[in-house]
């Protein structure tokens, strides 16, 4: 699926392949960290998407992941503005998170190691399952559900 984000320096859309939980991840990060009304924001998306139950647990897992890199990180998780290019470090972050869900375990982490020292590498991969788990599963209905009404 493809996102837009625009560029800083000329203000011109750039389209990029992301797939939904990927950008869901993306945009939690940016929002999460402008205060509590980026924190409504994404409670409100969450909870639309996922039912207040299921939001709850992802948020508090997104909180977890946010504060074990805080506390362990080898250096500082800084998202863009909402509206500012896709950062690697950003991209990063969501393939990681995905990658505790759908990859092999020992790959994912090996990931850790780059974004926590080895103390928190466990708890790292353990909180970002449990964030990434309802996302992927979101994705998953949408897209049988696109299917069974295409079909």
């Amino acid at each position: 699926m493809q996102h837009t984000f625009l560029t800083a320096d000329d203000g011109h859309p750039v389209t990029i392949d992301l797939r939904e939980p990927e950008a869901q991840l993306i945009t939690m990060l940016r929002f999460w960290t402008n205060g509590i009304s980026g924190q409504s924001r994404v409670w409100n998306s969450l909870s639309h998407d996922l039912g207040a139950e299921r939001a709850s647990a992802c948020l508090l897992a997104f909180d977890e992941v946010l504060r074990l890199i805080r506390q362990h990180g080898w250096g500082r998780l800084t998202p863009g503005a909402p509206q500012a290019p896709l950062s690697e470090q950003e991209r990063n972050f969501a393939r990681f998170v995905l990658m505790c869900v759908e990859a092999d375990r020992e790959e994912a982490l090996q990931h850790a190691l780059f974004l926590v020292t080895p103390a928190a590498m466990l708890p790292l991969f353990l909180a970002a399952g449990r964030l990434g788990l309802p996302l992927i599963c979101r994705e998953s209905r949408c897209r049988l559900q696109r299917a069974m009404r295409d079909g």
